[in-house]
């Protein structure tokens, strides 16, 4: 599909094979990702509409045939029942997901005022008690960026060599994750269940907010910057009530990993959250730490071969750029020259 229109609604979201795939395998898709960067304002509909295809309780990309049958058997009910819609054919012999079936079925149950949907999930709800929770793991390369949506509605933006993991279904006490690397949430909103973030000795508990953590293995300091609601923030070992942080809007803690220092700033928008738009962002930075990002950023290997000290710093902001762009911007300031070849980077 070409030039996804803003005037997108929930129910063209949940007749779009695309957005289902989306949604349901997690996997990257520039074309949404710019479409909610291009209309943030669509982010609740997104949300609302992510939240009623994950209710179908469908897994992967697989689902049991038992399962698709009895979801035929009701949405053939309630067309037995006096309602009129048009059905779309489904292959009898078909054992994997098909998405565009699921299209299908979901518009029905819209427009039939999502009694279907209602029957269905309640007894989905009946026997989550005896269904085993799997810790599942999403995992970003260098290069690579991706949304996903958790169970209840939250849109998680993995930053690339970042992890998440979190269970396939919270429990009706807690939502609880862990994040190595950086992620931008979006928590959907539940006052009895804390969303809970575990991340390099740092917990993170919010209702239903959203902001950012960057929490990488080789820095010494964990940042989470809120961008609206509240979190409050606390170390993961020895923490007491009074150790306990609060942020709101436009705050950021950071975390010193080494001295187990937390102090809380206010922090720019603009450069702390550029990432998730596809902004590549530099702020007197220094070339060790300029090599990191790019091989991050655009999935590929950095040797310097030309020995320093390289004393300057460097700022500057590239959107969408190639890497070639980047790097003969980097180089004039650092006096360097550079070789492309590939994933391999030589400055010299």
């Amino acid at each position: 599909m070409q030039n996804i229109p803003e005037s997108y609604s929930i129910e063209d979201l949940l007749k779009d094979e695309s957005f289902i795939v989306w949604v349901y395998e997690g996997s990257q898709n520039e074309q949404w990702e710019k479409w909610l960067a291009d209309y943030p304002h669509k982010t609740d509909e997104v949300k609302q509409a992510s939240t009623i295809l994950k209710n179908l309780q469908f897994e992967g990309n697989t689902i049991e045939q038992k399962r698709i049958d009895h979801l035929k058997e009701q949405i053939l009910a309630q067309i037995d029942q006096g309602t009129q819609q048009t059905v779309y054919p489904i292959n009898q012999q078909v054992n994997r997901f098909s998405y565009g079936w699921v299209a299908a079925a979901v518009l029905l149950l819209l427009v039939g005022g999502l009694v279907v949907f209602q029957n269905f999930n309640k007894s989905e709800e009946e026997t989550a008690e005896s269904t085993e929770i799997k810790m599942l793991e999403k995992v970003t390369t260098k290069g690579q960026k991706i949304w996903l949506t958790l169970h209840d509605g939250t849109q998680v933006k993995l930053n690339a060599e970042s992890k998440l993991s979190f269970p396939s279904h919270f429990s009706k006490e807690s939502r609880v994750v862990s994040l190595e690397g950086e992620g931008y949430f979006v928590v959907t909103k539940d006052e009895s269940r804390p969303f809970i973030i575990k991340s390099g000795g740092l917990t993170t508990m919010v209702l239903g907010t959203t902001f950012n953590i960057r929490s990488y293995g080789e820095e010494q300091e964990v940042k989470v910057a809120l961008k609206e609601g509240k979190v409050a923030v606390y170390r993961e070992e020895g923490q007491t009530e009074t150790e306990k942080m609060i942020l709101e809007p436009a705050e950021m803690l950071v975390y010193n990993k080494i001295n187990n220092n937390l102090q809380k700033d206010a922090f720019d928008p603009s450069e702390v959250l550029a990432w998730k738009d596809g902004i590549l962002r530099f702020k007197d930075a220094q070339l060790p730490e300029i090599i990191t990002l790019l091989e991050r950023w655009y999935g590929v290997d950095i040797t310097l071969k030309k020995t320093g000290p390289f004393e300057k710093d460097f700022t500057g902001t590239y959107k969408n750029k190639s890497l070639d762009t980047v790097l003969e911007g980097v180089c004039f300031s650092f006096g360097l020259q550079y070789t492309l070849e590939g994933k391999q980077v030589e400055l010299y």
